[in-house]
Formats: structure tokens, C-alpha cells, sequence
């Protein structure tokens, strides 16, 4: 089982709100989410073509997310690891039969990450904060549960949440 998250992340004003909302976060919630994580990576560059063929389950954070407002990073922070807490209670073959497509399904994951960001405290930004912002990188992050081998260019391993 694990029990330490490795954190590689390149700017320090995201390494303090990655850790500011991890510490928001019940006790018995952080229980579910670390076996179902392995690291938390903030590349250098958005060109990380091997992004999905690494052998880890991670959360992947934009490198432009430090240009975004902080509730906007707070939010994705905490939206991405909801979607960690909700991974071993998806049940995609199912959604499946009862004929969704898989946009819809990742549909669902959103919203239910969404709803427990919220549980956490972290309220989906306004659309307002976040419109000027869309056009130059619409996502802020990512979970990641493929495997493979590689990983994503990072500058250095920063951390650990435990």
C-alpha cells in the first residue's frame, strides 16, 4: 500500500496550494486517495507526449496553472483528487451497458469530483475568474491511471505528502 505521495512540481506558489489543500482534507479521505496514487507532476512544458504512458497512477498539473486565479488552482487541485477519492468506486463497464459513451462517462467522473471538491470546501470559480484564461489552457490538470513506462520531464522531486 502506499503511503507516501511523491510531488514533483516546479513553482513554489503551487507546491504551498497543492499542500494547503491536501491538508483540507479529512484524515479518513486522504486514506482512500493514497493507495490510489503514486505522484503528483508538474512538467516543465504542456509538450509531454509520454504523459500517458507512464507506469504510476498520477495527477497531472498544468504548467501554466500558477497563471491562473487561486481559487481556480485550488479548485483543480482538489478537483483532481477527487477524482483519485472516487477511482476504485468507478464502475465504467457498467456505464457503458447502459449504453453512455465514454464522454459522457468522463462527464460523470467531472461532476462527482466536482461534488466532493465541494465536500472539501473548494467551490467551482466563477465563470468570470476563469473565461480570460480558457482560450490559453483550458485544462489544469489531469488523473492519470494508464500504465507504461516513462514519465514527463520535471525539474526535481520537491516533496512528499504523507
Amino acid at each position: 500500500m502506499n503511503t507516501d505521495i511523491r510531488v514533483w512540481i516546479i513553482n513554489e506558489k503551487i507546491s504551498k496550494l497543492l499542500e494547503e489543500v491536501w491538508n483540507a482534507i479529512p484524515d479518513e479521505d486522504k486514506a482512500i486517495i493514497k493507495p490510489n496514487l503514486d505522484e503528483i507532476i508538474q512538467p516543465i512544458t504542456s509538450e509531454v507526449d509520454n504523459m500517458y504512458n507512464c507506469k504510476s497512477k498520477k495527477i497531472y498539473l498544468s504548467p501554466k496553472l500558477d497563471t491562473f486565479p487561486l481559487d481556480f488552482i485550488r479548485f483543480t487541485i482538489a478537483h483532481e483528487f477527487g477524482h483519485v477519492y472516487e477511482f476504485n468506486s468507478r464502475d465504467d463497464d457498467s456505464l457503458r451497458q447502459s449504453g453512455l459513451k465514454d464522454g459522457e462517462i468522463q462527464e460523470i467522473h467531472d461532476q462527482n469530483a466536482d461534488k466532493q471538491a465541494e465536500k472539501w470546501g473548494y467551490k467551482i470559480p466563477s465563470f468570470e475568474s476563469t473565461d480570460k484564461y480558457e482560450d490559453d489552457f483550458p485544462e489544469g490538470g489531469e488523473f492519470l491511471d494508464d500504465d507504461s513506462t516513462t514519465s514527463p520531464p520535471v525539474t526535481r522531486c520537491k516533496n512528499e505528502l504523507s
